[in-house]
């Protein structure tokens, strides 16, 4: 927010924004503008359900309600989470610029968001610049809405159906399961009690195939998990062992276009 300043200062902010605007045909006062457009804006993100989070040099007394702190709170329906929590109505409000003696300096924040952690003002020694520096706590979960995502890593898949002996294993063993749990057994004794009409409704059909089907996905899930065995992962990757690892693939290659056979030995 600019400082007002007589017109004959012409290199001030106030004045650069001033004769901006009068170029294109506003004559309104520039920090009427920026209350405009800043309340504007605000609404706009909260259309579109944003929460807002404002850092704002007024320039305004904030001891006093004024027009910008005024349409923060009652248009933008904003709070200031530091006085609500930490300040006393009796005590007053510190100076937030080294050279001023009123606080122009604010954090505004949506409903939502003013249960803060922790808040308060800096002195302005400590603080960069020289105004007195602002803080707010904002727990994640309060800002974000929920708790960090946790990439959860893919499992390897042990069947790999461009491998003629993993398949081979896999179709082994799923028989084997499919005969250890007598599950063809039942189906042929669900086809023949369909046939005769022993199923008497819809739900014993789909109760009888549940049971089926229940002990295929176990069969495939055995197999699967013994087709083939997976030694990944049991070190973590680094570039080197990357590296080490190819030279070894190297070798072993060489050593099976040579002898015949893999040799482990290099």
């Amino acid at each position: 927010m600019p400082c007002k300043s007589a017109e004959n200062r012409r290199k001030t902010v106030y004045n650069q924004q001033r004769r901006y605007f009068l170029s294109q045909g506003n004559s309104e006062c520039p920090r009427k503008l920026f209350q405009l457009h800043l309340v504007k804006l605000i609404k706009q993100w909260q259309q579109h359900g944003e929460n807002v989070v404002l850092l704002i040099d007024m320039n305004e007394n904030l001891a006093k309600m004024g027009p910008i702190q005024s349409a923060l709170l009652y248009e933008c329906q904003l709070t200031g989470p530091i006085r609500a929590i930490y300040h006393d109505n009796k005590s007053k409000l510190p100076p937030t610029s080294l050279t001023g003696s009123v606080p122009i300096d604010a954090i505004f924040v949506s409903p939502q968001l003013r249960s803060i952690a922790k808040g308060g003002w800096i002195s302005i020694s400590e603080s960069v610049g020289y105004h007195r520096a602002l803080f707010i706590d904002l727990p994640l979960q309060m800002l974000l809405g929920e708790d960090p995502f946790t990439i959860h890593k893919h499992s390897a898949r042990h069947l790999v159906c461009d491998r003629p002996k993993v398949v081979s294993k896999f179709n082994k063993l799923l028989r084997q399961q499919l005969e250890n749990q007598c599950t063809i057994i039942q189906f042929d004794k669900f086809l023949q009690h369909h046939q005769n009409g022993h199923y008497k409704n819809a739900h014993s059909i789909i109760s009888a195939l549940d049971k089926i089907d229940w002990s295929i996905t176990n069969a495939i899930r055995y197999a699967e998990k013994r087709c083939r065995k997976l030694n990944s992962g049991n070190v973590l990757y680094t570039p080197e062992l990357s590296q080490t690892g190819q030279v070894i693939s190297l070798w072993n290659n060489v050593a099976t276009m040579n002898i015949g056979s893999p040799r482990n030995d290099f």
